[in-house]
């Protein structure tokens, strides 16, 4: 579960992050949670200096609705797992307001991206700029991680 530590300084009881709650798509945004869709949200001295820790085990981070796992998720950053994803056919072009860089942990896919196609391999990390064309096909079952920035799941940004 993506949250902080719980008042009484556990990690094992976590409260979720403000202006989040979890849904079968993942963590979305509340109802008056502050910031709307596509706007930043200043950062106040305090939020520079956050010193929240996370810890968050795989089996217990929430599914994406393709069916990634967001592990987790800071102000500025987010990460997610793809486990053992099936081969298919290219999914379709597609834009995103936010950066995203990744590594292959095991299986191969092909990222197409702003018209070129790159091999992803066992070993091999990629980076998609915020706004670039780019698709994915999944060649061999595939795991990969993947880092977001601002957190993908953050405003619905990687519902399509």
């Amino acid at each position: 579960m993506l949250g902080r530590p719980a008042k009484n300084g556990t990690l094992a009881a976590l409260e979720p992050l403000a202006g989040l709650r979890a849904s079968s798509r993942g963590w979305q945004p509340s109802a008056g949670a502050g910031v709307d869709a596509g706007e930043r949200a200043p950062w106040t001295e305090s939020e520079r200096r956050d010193s929240t820790v996370k810890k968050v085990r795989e089996e217990a981070a929430p599914r994406g609705a393709p069916g990634q796992r967001y592990l987790v998720s800071g102000k500025r950053v987010s990460m997610r797992l793809w486990r053992d994803e099936v081969p298919d056919a290219a999914k379709p072009a597609a834009r995103r307001d936010y950066e995203t860089v990744g590594y292959v942990i095991g299986g191969r896919a092909g990222l197409r991206l702003e018209g070129q196609m790159i091999r992803l391999e066992p070993g091999d990390c990629w980076l998609v700029p915020p706004d670039a064309e780019h698709s994915y096909r999944i060649l061999e079952p595939l795991t990969a991680i993947e880092a977001t920035a601002p957190p993908a799941q953050a405003h619905g940004r990687d519902q399509s």
